[in-house]
């Protein structure tokens, strides 16, 4: 998902990640789980040039991930968003995904 042209990895869409209040909850020696309220700013750019801002949105929620130490470095091991409201055209930031059959992040 997050390297997906067709989610977060498209070169035209630009985002911020503000983190809020965050619980840890460690689950085993190599399992973490956090739990973070969150607010996102996406903006998705006509061209290359990012000077168009064609379609922007918003996310206000929560997000469950869960990090795994591999060879003893800790990696995101899965996303659950959480997305309570909205604002501006959201649902449009990854139609394109959707018609792909992408889940949204």
């Amino acid at each position: 998902m997050a390297s997906n042209p067709h989610v977060l990895g498209n070169p035209l869409l630009k985002t911020q990640h503000f983190v809020g209040a965050t619980k840890w909850v460690q689950t085993s020696e190599t399992e973490i789980t956090g739990y973070h309220q969150m607010r996102v700013a996406h903006q998705k750019y006509a061209d290359e040039g990012l000077k168009e801002v064609a379609v922007k949105g918003h996310a206000h929620g929560s997000s469950t991930i869960w990090y795994r130490k591999v060879e003893g470095v800790w990696k995101f091991a899965g996303v659950e968003p959480k997305i309570r409201w909205s604002e501006y055209d959201h649902d449009k930031v990854f139609e394109h995904g959707r018609e792909e059959g992408i889940e949204e992040p």
